[in-house]
């Protein structure tokens, strides 16, 4: 069992503190007096310190770690504090930073210093970064700079405050199909852009595609990208007669040549991205690298239907064309598969509109019933937040009067007698308050009753009376 670092004592990590540089020497004097003004009273401590710098905003947990480990380098790149480790792939490593002139954070993408001696390798690693910085589309990750420090290359990317789209499938469960076609579409038009760059992605993965907070998606790792440029196209050659890609998406012809495919690779990955998005697994989900590479190549993988028998027929024989195993029967380019997708869209959303019922439908209660039943139902089987902003859209109620949206909306008592006849109304009440007017007389001369008391009673009685004749009209007319 590894033997844990003690941390520091208190000032060991006042001193890696200041020679770390993440407090600026002559800010450090302040904070210094401010942390032992709020920690008076306590007896001194490391981890005390740390977690007041914590919660103060003045480290990282990242960088707080390395400080408890008595290291005090590494934490700045040339203009750029590094703020925390997000990942770490077989070709390097990517860090949050934060460029410290601009007070910008980014993505920083280091090399690592181990390949330094293999030359192809530091080849790539460049022709990735000014390949990057070539591009610039919305659904692309946009490159800022790139150098070394050192034997430290480095390339300075955006960063996406997000998550892959991996994560978010093992968060949420397999995505809507209006959703994820969204989502297949955004990445369709980066590589429509890509491709028309010279560029082959080579690596098309959930994980490389990430999804910002405002529904964007955002196209990563150009790691393995081909360029088709004749001398620099060379360069993957040099550096692994492997396969490259992952096995879960690899298109079949890619994991027999890596080094001489075309859009159309790029075009299968994506296929068996869109298949993850609505199962929640890739097209071939058992067996070694090797067996579902073979797969790729031999075999058809599940029906999506049998999983989500929501999704139209329309939309999987998209996904299946995508997946071709030959690469001549897939959609040749990624502008093609972007407007198949474009019209798919807009064809699902005439449908919906079209199924919906009209503005001049019955206004009987029990087909509103039925048709707001049939909407619930449409609902429930869309996660979309805009399809379910629009589900009502269409419902209505008609009458035989146009109604003007500037008229006050009608009272309870104008409802109630819509259709009598205020004449007869006031005949009615008038008559009966007589009879019971003359009732009243009767029975005061004959019983002995007070006068008013039964002229009062009287009056009172025949109104209910005429109220209650007038109701039956209303409810039996």
């Amino acid at each position: 069992m590894a033997n844990k670092t003690s941390p520091p004592d208190p000032q060991t990590f006042e001193a890696l503190l200041l020679r770390s540089g993440l407090i600026e020497e002559d800010r450090l004097p302040t904070v210094r007096k401010r942390m032992r003004k709020d920690l008076s009273g306590e007896e001194p401590n490391t981890k005390r310190m740390a977690q007041w710098l914590l919660n103060e905003g003045f480290i990282t947990p990242w960088q707080n770690e390395k400080l408890m480990q008595g290291r005090h380098r590494g934490f700045f790149l040339g203009n750029y504090k590094l703020l925390g480790h997000i990942s770490k792939g077989g070709m390097s490593e990517v860090y949050l930073a934060e460029q410290v002139n601009l007070r910008r954070r980014v993505a920083i993408k280091i090399f690592p210093p181990s390949l330094i001696e293999k030359s192809s390798y530091l080849e790539r690693f460049y022709r990735e970064s000014r390949t990057q910085a070539a591009l610039d589309h919305p659904n692309i990750v946009k490159a800022h700079d790139f150098g070394h420090e050192g034997k430290i290359h480095y390339l300075v990317m955006e960063y996406i405050d997000g998550h892959d789209l991996l994560q978010l499938v093992k968060k949420e469960g397999p995505l809507s199909y209006r959703r994820a076609t969204e989502y297949i579409l955004q990445t369709a038009k980066a590589l429509e852009y890509a491709h028309q760059q010279g560029m082959i992605h080579r690596d098309m993965k959930p994980a490389n595609l990430m999804l910002d907070g405002g529904g964007k998606i955002k196209l990563l790792d150009l790691g393995l990208a081909r360029i088709l440029d004749g001398e620099e196209g060379s360069l993957t050659l040099k550096h692994n007669e492997n396969t490259l890609g992952t096995a879960d998406y690899v298109a079949p012809e890619q994991t027999i040549d890596s080094h001489h495919v075309d859009e159309r690779a790029d075009i299968y990955s994506l296929g068996g991205t869109f298949y993850f998005l609505l199962t929640g697994h890739p097209p071939f989900p058992e067996g070694t690298s090797v067996q579902r590479m073979m797969m790729h190549l031999k075999e058809e993988p599940a029906d999506i239907r049998e999983k989500r028998p929501d999704c139209p027929e329309s939309l999987t024989s998209i996904i299946s064309k995508m997946m071709a195993k030959k690469p001549e029967k897939r959609y040749q380019t990624a502008e093609e598969l972007a407007e198949v997708l474009e019209n798919w869209i807009e064809e699902d959303r005439e449908k919906r509109n079209t199924d919906r019922p009209s503005s001049k439908g019955s206004s009987d209660g029990g087909d509103l019933a039925s048709r707001l039943a049939s909407e619930m139902a449409f609902m429930e089987h869309s996660n979309d937040d805009d399809t379910q902003n629009q589900v009502f859209e269409g419902i209505s109620i008609t009458t035989s009067e146009p109604i003007s949206i500037e008229q006050s909306p009608p009272s309870m008592s104008q409802i109630a007698f819509a259709g009598v006849d205020p004449t007869k109304a006031a005949i009615e009440i008038g008559y009966s308050i007589a009879i019971g007017a003359c009732a009243s007389l009767a029975t005061s001369y004959w019983y002995g009753t007070p006068l008013v008391m039964a002229l009062v009673w009287g009056i009172w009685l025949g109104f209910l009376f005429s109220v209650g004749r007038i109701l039956t009209w209303i409810f039996l007319k």
